[in-house]
């Protein structure tokens, strides 16, 4: 009887180590499931900060892309009012050069009227 005991002990023994360990593995499970819980809040973050920049991003593209449309805007007025500009000067210098004309003209003018009049003035009685 006593071997029965001492067997039964040892099975008891054997068992509340066995439980021991028991309890001691699903304490890890539950740590390492605590853990995965964790690292899968962390990825949903992780995916969330990456949307938002990405949607930052295409902002930005789009902002980029009124700019680009804006400055070629701006530049087509630029070439326009330059293409105005230097007409106005070729008109300006083709008015200058007629003013000139013009002015010569008139010496020209001046000068066979003072002609005419000493001519006319050699005329008189």
């Amino acid at each position: 009887m006593n071997a029965i005991q001492q067997e039964t002990r040892k099975a008891v023994e054997t068992m509340g180590a066995a439980s021991r360990e028991v309890d001691s593995g699903i304490v890890a499970v539950n740590t390492a499931g605590d853990a995965l819980a964790h690292i899968q809040g962390s990825v949903s973050s992780v995916n969330n900060q990456i949307r938002e920049v990405s949607s930052s991003i295409q902002q930005m593209a789009a902002g980029a892309e009124q700019i680009v449309h804006a400055m070629g805007v701006v530049s087509g007025a630029a070439e326009t009012t330059v293409s105005g500009t230097q007409e106005v000067s070729a008109s300006t210098e083709e008015q200058l050069a007629s003013m000139s004309e013009v002015s010569a003209s008139a010496r020209s003018l001046s000068e066979m009227a003072e002609r005419l009049q000493t001519q006319i003035d050699k005329f008189k009685v």
